[in-house]
């Protein structure tokens, strides 16, 4: 570059890429068509360097373009439910290969959500529990059958409580 200067540079680099814009057009197609295992490779470097800075990009852009994207999520509401209701099932084996892939890292993820959202947990197991009750009572019952030992020590437990409650009142009460 003959140029240290920055704005200098620019200005060369401008002009010399304006001067050779057809020799660059399909250069860089072809170099990528024939080197697209390397570019894959590099790019998945790249974002893995520089997870930090692309989170920080992402952030500013939804800041920046909250209403954009509240305008886009209510035009196109609808069209994401049908397709939902269209590709019910390939939406669940992805999730089900991607839970697959690394099981560890999806439960702590899901703990993680539920201590941050109780009430959201709370109001989705009620309503799961009020339009499956057969189903629950069933996985209940099942649960029962076979960890009866389970079963015994909280039975016991609860009534050991329940006893000592008893016993602090009556001792309370004379």
């Amino acid at each position: 570059m003959p140029y240290k200067d920055k704005e200098k540079r620019k200005e060369y680099r401008k002009k010399y890429y304006q001067a050779n814009k057809e020799k660059f057009k399909g250069s860089w197609r072809k170099y990528y068509q024939a080197n697209k295992e390397k570019e894959k490779e590099r790019k998945e470097k790249w974002y893995q360097v520089n997870k930090e800075k692309i989170r920080e990009q992402h952030k500013k852009y939804r800041q920046a373009n909250k209403e954009k994207s509240r305008e886009y999520y209510q035009a196109n509401k609808e069209k994401s439910r049908e397709y939902y209701q269209a590709n019910k099932e390939k939406i669940k084996e992805y999730g089900k290969k991607h839970y697959q892939a690394n099981p560890e890292k999806a439960k702590k993820y899901t703990r993680k959500w539920r201590l941050e959202n109780p009430e959201k947990v709370r109001r989705y197991t009620r309503k799961w529990y009020q339009e499956n009750l057969e189903k629950a009572r069933e996985s209940n019952q099942k649960w029962k059958r076979e960890n009866p030992e389970k079963v015994r020590g909280y039975y016991k437990k609860y009534y050991q409580t329940k006893r000592r409650k008893y016993e602090q009142r009556k001792r309370l009460r004379f």
